[in-house]
């Protein structure tokens, strides 16, 4: 029941971020609003942090049966978030350094803004992240009264 629950809390949230990302370079809108990234970073936190949280129930939860709320559901709900906003950091991090890429993206204003900007989205991908675990604690507190 859980499972189904956060399956199609990614069915919305994955073509959400999609339809949004593709609106947001058609129309610039990372360019002509600097704060709109932060609230991609979120959702895809957000989405990331669910599709942990399936594999959770789906490799760990469901075969062992127990209820118990363990480190594994915190890994799988973090550490891929973590991991892919740390890459995507580096590469936007070396695309500035490359000579044609910082030519061509300058012109757009898509730049790299230093450590702090990484930082901060980094900080969005994990509170996405921590927004899909605490629906999972929630789902399965309130699963527990019932």
């Amino acid at each position: 029941m859980i499972l189904k629950v956060f399956i199609g809390l990614e069915a919305v949230i994955l073509p959400l971020l999609g339809i949004l990302n593709y609106l947001a370079f058609k129309n610039y809108w990372y360019w002509r609003f600097r704060w709109f990234d932060q609230p991609m970073h979120f959702l895809g936190g957000l989405a990331l942090g669910l599709f942990g949280i399936i594999i959770y129930l789906y490799f760990f939860r469901n075969k062992t049966g127990t209820k118990k709320i363990d480190w594994k559901m915190w890994l799988v709900g973090l550490f891929p978030v973590a991991l892919v906003g740390i890459i995507w950091e580096g590469l936007e991090f070396k695309a500035d350094k490359i000579h044609l890429a910082n030519v061509y993206f300058k012109t757009f204003g898509m730049v790299y803004h230093g450590l702090a900007e990484s930082l901060k989205d980094l900080l969005f991908n994990l509170i996405g992240a921590l927004t899909a675990i605490l629906l999972f604690l929630i789902i399965t507190l309130c699963k527990k009264k019932n």
